[in-house]
């Protein structure tokens, strides 16, 4: 959960600021402010993920194979998607805040002929700025689970709470507090009037309802990858059976074979003085092999004698 929400977050702003390469228009933040984003913002709610407790269904899962990695193929689906919507959404927003305090203007180029430029892109920024941390504090809630709706057990994680309520402390210092918003990390939420904090409240409102709407996908992929490791235990353990089978036979094959033999080999004793009583199986195993052209007949003092001959040992006929 740890991952998938730092990553997800990190491909939006990635995605963010590629776009506004691409398309021409200005950044939309400055690297101070990326990394107040990263350490400050983004920072707390992960740790917090970190310390989620475990679900109640985690048993009923499939055991991984020991070779997978920690993120699998449906964990980067979901995190990929998680990532564009958060993009999307902060975009969009970027892009009316760019049009509403520069006169209309988005590009670069015509931004540049504006005057106070530097104050009105601020203002937008400062826009994005807000709805960017407000929309990844609702993601970290909707990182908790990956299939579950984002009220169950919404107020579970009581690091949660708190790493929220840090973040938004630092954001309010951020674009607040006179000389360190404006002169250091270039943002004024003081001049960005009631239109600009609502406008940035729907960053937020967006991303919850998206993020909320794919997760009916990851379920799905989610579902189907339980299959494939209940198959996969299956026929493993199908085929452990059957290896088991297959060697009890072949121990239960070879015992038999060591008793016969030991059976034949040492004779008991019983027949008339100075003589031996061969055994029974003796009787058998010549009889199966084809190796005596006689037959054994029971003599009266309880051994076996081929007509007319006392058999001494048994040895002697295997």
């Amino acid at each position: 959960k740890f991952v998938a929400f730092i990553m997800s977050v990190h491909i939006a702003e990635v995605l963010q600021i590629f776009f506004c390469v691409l398309a021409g228009i200005p950044v939309m933040r400055t690297p101070l402010q990326i990394l107040f984003l990263i350490l400050v913002t983004d920072l707390p709610p992960s740790i917090a993920l970190g310390m989620e407790p475990g679900e109640s269904t985690i048993l009923k899962e499939k055991p991984r194979p020991r070779k997978e990695p920690v993120v699998l193929n449906w964990m980067w689906i979901s995190m990929m998607m998680n990532g564009l919507i958060l993009s999307a959404v902060i975009i969009a927003i970027y892009l009316v805040s760019l049009a509403y305090y520069c006169e209309g203007a988005i590009f670069q180029s015509n931004i540049d002929t504006l005057k106070d430029r530097d104050q009105k892109l601020m203002q937008a920024r400062t826009v994005a700025f807000i709805a960017l941390v407000w929309s990844e504090n609702v993601r970290s809630y909707t990182s908790r689970s990956f299939d579950k709706p984002v009220w169950r057990d919404m107020f579970g994680n009581r690091h949660m709470q708190k790493a929220i309520f840090l973040a938004q402390v630092c954001l309010y210092a951020a674009v607040l507090i006179p000389f360190f918003s404006d002169e250091i990390l270039g943002l004024s939420g003081m001049s960005i009037g009631g239109h600009g904090w609502a406008g940035a409240l729907l960053g937020p409102i967006a991303c919850l309802v998206l993020c909320e709407v794919v997760k009916p996908i990851t379920g799905y992929q989610m579902r189907q990858y339980q299959k494939r490791l209940a198959t996969a235990t299956d026929l493993t353990h199908e085929a452990g059976e059957n290896d088991s089978k297959v060697g009890w036979r072949s121990w239960r094959s070879a015992a038999i074979a060591v008793l016969r033999t030991a059976v034949i080999l040492h004779p008991r004793s019983g027949g008339p003085s100075g003589t031996t009583r061969p055994p029974f199986f003796a009787h058998c195993r010549m009889n199966a092999l084809g190796g005596a052209r006689h037959q054994l007949q029971p003599s009266s003092s309880f051994g076996y004698q081929f007509p007319n001959t006392h058999i001494a040992r048994g040895p002697r006929f295997t």
